[in-house]
């Protein structure tokens, strides 16, 4: 995998999803008017849960998105600048300063509580981005 930074990669993804055929309805007018809208009928569609719903038949393609998503940030946390900013982003996201909620900010980055205690470079990369979230807001 080509190098890149955890903006740009939560920003493609971002714009993958904002491009993906959601459709959202919060009451019965909204959703009459999303069927209208998207020319569909009930029976073409599924809930994906929260007011959102996708065509029975993106069903698959939302799933590979997904699936294709985390595999791209698990592939990009092997490298330990990428690890170092992408914590360092989610302290800053999560408020950490405020929480100390570790494993919030794991989660966001996709790793669980026993990757970081199994994984020396994941202990590494967070040790740096602590430190040097915590230089800045002290700052």
């Amino acid at each position: 995998m080509k190098s890149i930074t955890y903006a740009q990669l939560k920003a493609n993804q971002q714009k993958e999803v904002d491009n993906f055929p959601f459709m959202f309805a919060f009451g019965r007018e909204q959703f009459d008017e999303m069927l209208k809208k998207n020319n569909v009928t009930v029976s073409d569609i599924c809930s994906i849960g929260c007011g959102g719903y996708i065509r029975k038949t993106d069903f698959k393609a939302m799933h590979d998105m997904f699936d294709r998503h985390t595999a791209e940030l698990a592939e990009a946390r092997k490298q330990n600048k990428f690890l170092k900013e992408a914590i360092l982003n989610e302290m800053s996201n999560h408020e950490y300063c405020v929480t100390y909620d570790r494993e919030e900010v794991l989660n966001a980055c996709g790793i669980t509580e026993d990757d970081f205690q199994k994984n020396e470079d994941v202990h590494k990369a967070w040790n740096a981005a602590k430190k040097n979230y915590m230089l800045a807001v002290e700052a």
